[in-house]
């Protein structure tokens, strides 16, 4: 039987609204089959459809009832011959009856396209949706309206428009500017038609911090059509009182619209807002988000600018509250390099620890970066002993750094260079760095490849003598290599036991077992079921060297006051 037999045949016994009931899973072409026969039986007067749908308790029918009739009614709503006020009780008692609706948006497409079908009468129209009972719903279908009387007459538009604004009604003004964003301004005289300084009056009037939020969303829509937008104007709108949600509306705004937008404007704009914010903690959270969108769509390096000169002025908050930031920008080689370089640039002691503190987050010993020397300030030197200091523990993201800085340095300049490489990191890490030497060189770069092959000529060199010399206090003792792998396993073994302890998976499963082998994890608990699981995680490589630097034996204190002395910035 098809569809409009079984339609007739439930609607001539009365039950079509049992019908639709039953009708749980539909696909797209279904829907519009069934919509569509409905449509023609209400509009021949065989039965009201808003009237029956109005008489469905929804809410005592399950989910995929309720969203199968609505699919039905919004496909349905383009060609139903209906008076509006039944279209909107229809509406309204559909979306009503569900606990998870509270707004009218699932009808969207229908209502838009009944509005322009049916709404010829546009002043009475109006006044029926202005006068609503329920200002979400009726915010939404004045919306539509609006939308679809755009679609129409891009003049009437534009009239109501400006009414709208003018009006008491809060949900009035909300519509109005919600209906600005559902265009794609495609013509000079409909983007001339969106004027900026009147919409930023609007702002600075208003009373609703919800419409506020709604205009500041608008303004930078807007502002990408224009050519002539002045970035003051902008910036004139940003909140002058401590309200954490208007600031966090224009953190989205600059962030998603920032292809457009002076860069000079996100730094003025990330100093006035912190000026104006009291919550320091919420703040950084709102600039960790912030400065991450940046990263997201751009290769440059103001991201990195951005969060410098902000780090600078408050070098007292935790990096940890930047981790979205600081894990993305590492994504990220060049920006990453560049803000790293800026760090070990600074004279400042605590920006030179955020950069140890940035590598440190990144769970991979094997981290390269460069010097970046695009930058202003050229001292590769100074930046090489600082990072020097700070990285020791790092061999290899520290022989990069240094290796990057053979590069471009004078001949001068490169034999302080080869020093550090040689004595004391090469000294120190003979396997990892022996490796990544090796590997450099494979790359064969005329500018340097010669040179790390003497450096590691000279390493092998260097502990050949000590072998023939036969000296064993040259040579770390076995007991200290015991004694550094003693101290690493315990550090591992009090981590693995406090891991579990905040973990989710301990509020359900008591009885998990861990067996650990090679460089994975693997867990197994039983279910309540009775059932084994057992799943695999790989573990993350360590962010330092687990080598037992060889000059901890040979010159503790020479080595430990030169990395002090290079942190601080005092070796010349």
């Amino acid at each position: 039987m098809s569809y409009l037999d079984q339609i007739l045949e439930n609607a001539n016994q009365g039950n079509i609204k049992n019908f639709l009931l039953h009708e749980k899973h539909l696909d797209h072409e279904e829907t519009i089959n069934i919509a569509n026969e409905i449509v023609k039986l209400h509009n021949d007067n065989t039965f009201n459809l808003n009237f029956m749908l109005s008489e469905i308790d929804i809410s005592k029918n399950e989910e995929a009832n309720s969203h199968t009739i609505r699919k039905i009614y919004n496909k349905a709503l383009s060609h139903l011959q209906s008076p509006i006020s039944e279209v909107i009780n229809c509406i309204n008692h559909l979306s009503k009856s569900n606990s998870y609706i509270s707004n009218c948006y699932w009808a969207r497409d229908g209502l838009i396209n009944y509005f322009k079908e049916n709404c010829k009468d546009l002043v009475s129209t109006l006044e029926i949706i202005k006068s609503g009972i329920d200002p979400n719903l009726d915010s939404d279908l004045l919306v539509f309206f609006l939308t679809a009387y755009y679609e129409i007459s891009y003049e009437e538009y534009i009239g109501i428009t400006n009414k709208l604004l003018c009006s008491k009604v809060d949900f009035h003004r909300k519509s109005a500017i919600e209906s600005m964003f559902l265009y794609s301004l495609k013509t000079q005289k409909e983007i001339d038609n969106f004027k900026i300084p009147e919409l930023i009056k609007q702002f600075n009037t208003e009373s609703s911090e919800n419409i506020k939020s709604e205009l500041i969303n608008v303004i930078f829509w807007i502002s990408q059509f224009k050519k002539d937008t002045s970035y003051d104007e902008v910036l004139s709108i940003i909140p002058v009182k401590d309200n954490v949600e208007l600031f966090e509306v224009f953190f989205n705004n600059i962030s998603h619209h920032q292809t457009y937008l002076n860069k000079s404007l996100i730094f003025k704009v990330v100093k006035l807002i912190h000026g104006n914010f009291s919550d320091n903690t919420r703040f950084v959270a709102n600039l960790d988000l912030f400065l991450y969108g940046l990263l997201n769509g751009s290769d440059d390096f103001y991201p990195s600018k951005i969060f410098f000169e902000f780090i600078k002025n408050n070098q007292s908050i935790n990096i940890d509250l930047f981790s979205s930031f600081s894990h993305k920008i590492a994504e990220n080689p060049k920006s990453y390099s560049y803000l790293l370089t800026k760090l070990f640039l600074s004279k400042e002691y605590l920006l030179s620890k955020i950069a140890y503190q940035l590598i440190s987050q990144k769970n991979n010993k094997n981290l390269e970066i460069e010097y970046i020397s695009e930058l202003n300030q050229q001292n590769p030197i100074k930046a090489a002993k600082k990072a020097f200091g700070w990285l020791f523990t790092h061999p290899i993201t520290i022989a990069s750094y240094l290796v990057s800085i053979l590069k471009i340095v004078d001949e001068k300049s490169q034999i302080e260079v080869e020093k550090l490489l040689f004595d004391p990191l090469l000294i120190s890490y003979p396997g990892e760095l022996g490796k990544y030497l090796d590997l450099i060189i494979e790359k064969k770069d005329p500018e340097i490849s010669h040179k790390l092959e003497i450096l590691k000529s000279k390493m092998e060199q260097h502990f050949l003598q000590l072998r023939q010399i036969h000296i064993p206090e040259l040579f770390a003792p076995l007991s200290h290599y015991e004694q550094h792998n003693n101290y690493m396993n315990q550090q591992f073994e009090k981590g693995y036991e406090e891991a579990p302890k905040g973990a989710l998976t301990e509020l359900f499963f008591s009885n998990k077992v861990h067996l650990l082998y090679s460089n994975k994890i693997i867990t197994q608990y039983t279910r309540s079921s009775g059932k084994a699981v057992r799943s695999e995680h790989e573990l993350h490589s360590h962010s330092f060297s687990m080598e037992f630097p060889q000059l901890e034996t040979l010159d503790p204190i020479n080595l430990n006051y030169m990395l002090y002395a290079f942190r601080n910035g005092e070796v010349k």
